[in-house]
């Protein structure tokens, strides 16, 4: 009896002195406050920071916890931090919770590691000191989950900064198959350039993007989603390549500054607000034969160049749009293909001439988007056939 009393005593006296030092045994979802941190541990042995309560304007969110990695910044955790200006997060982290940093009235600049997989929606809501955005990795950035578009920093951000150098020319990295949805919602970019690759551009992608005044997409696209490029107000072309087949709702939505679109033979289905409110449209050139739901374009200077007896016609007229019919080669509109459309496209390869957007998408034969020797060849072939 005696022993067994003397185990009990012993094990309670090792059990206080344990916690006297300040080691104790957290059970799953128990929250744990150190400082201005609290903590809580998750399935996989790793931390989710619950909150941040601290008034520093610099932060470096703390990668560890009791020596194990802090992987998830939990919902609201880093709001209402009135004087929070910089945030970094450590390279440890892989989800970003739902309206993290909401309502952070002077935060400025957030760097985001590319161990980032997914950020909830919200995240940077109510942030209008916004400015700068630093990223590690375009590739992944492109493939991250958004939950919507304040889950994108750029809602407010005015700089877009790739390792520590500001990026305004985009080029997607040859590696992306898919840009996700609102990956560069309302982003501080210039230039556009998709690589052969990349089959989808997802929902919002580029929304809002006032700055962007060029695109570069490639034939391996097959479906722009919905408000992809919606109020893009500084594009004034787009050639749509061949292989899209379609363009969501939206997609084009009040892009106020578009002048002039090439639709490919490829393309089965516009809907009806796709280009709607493009106000400043003046060609619309429609190579597709399916029956294509243009709705209301807004544009009084509107001229549509399409092949005679298609739905497209038949939508201009209907519409008391002007109407010009075209012929694949007929690069000068005299309604055959000769000798001057072999003259006209060699004037401009030479660097002698211009194409319009209808003339351009006449003599681009084999639709790749560009007019070069290759057209010239199809064109002398159909010549002398």
């Amino acid at each position: 009896m005696k022993k067994t009393l003397s185990v009990i005593l012993t094990l309670v006296l090792i059990f206080s002195v344990i916690n006297l030092g300040g080691i104790t045994a957290f059970a799953e979802n128990e929250t744990i406050t150190d400082g201005d941190y609290s903590y809580r541990l998750l399935d996989d042995g790793t931390y989710e920071l619950l909150s941040y309560d601290g008034a520093d304007t610099d932060l470096i969110i703390p990668s560890e916890f009791r020596g194990l990695p802090v992987t998830v910044l939990g919902v609201y955790s880093c709001g209402l931090c009135d004087n929070l200006t910089n945030v970094v997060i450590p390279d440890t982290i892989t989800s970003i919770g739902s309206q993290c940093f909401k309502k952070n009235p002077s935060l400025e600049t957030v760097t985001i590691p590319q161990s980032v997989k997914e950020i909830g929606e919200g995240a940077f809501s109510e942030c209008p000191s916004l400015k700068r955005i630093n990223i590690e990795n375009l590739a992944v950035w492109c493939e991250i989950n958004f939950g919507d578009q304040e889950s994108s920093p750029f809602c407010f951000a005015s700089e877009f900064y790739l390792n520590g150098k500001p990026l305004k020319n985009v080029e997607i990295p040859s590696s992306v198959k898919k840009i996700s949805n609102y990956a560069f919602y309302s982003a501080p970019i210039k230039t556009l350039k998709i690589p052969l690759g990349v089959t989808e551009i997802g929902i919002g992608a580029f929304v809002g993007c006032k700055n962007l005044t060029s695109i570069s997409l490639p034939s391996s696209i097959k479906s722009i989603d919905r408000a992809a490029f919606m109020e893009c107000t500084a594009l004034t072309e787009v050639t749509i390549p061949k292989g899209v087949e379609i363009i969501d709702e939206f997609a084009f939505y009040k892009c106020t500054g578009l002048k002039k679109v090439t639709v490919p033979s490829s393309v089965t289905s516009v809907t009806i607000s796709s280009f709607n409110s493009c106000t400043s449209l003046e060609e619309l050139v429609v190579l597709s034969e399916a029956n294509l739901e243009f709705g209301d374009l807004g544009s009084t200077t509107l001229t549509i160049y399409a092949k005679s007896g298609t739905p497209t016609e038949s939508y201009a007229k209907a519409n008391n749009i002007p109407f010009t019919s075209i012929l694949i080669g007929d690069t000068d509109g005299d309604g055959s293909v000769g000798i001057s459309d072999l003259t006209l496209v060699s004037i401009y390869l030479s660097g002698k001439g211009e194409l319009t957007s209808a003339q351009a998408a006449c003599a681009d034969i084999n639709e790749d988007s560009t007019v070069d020797a290759f057209d010239m060849f199809y064109i002398d072939k159909a010549i002398y056939a």
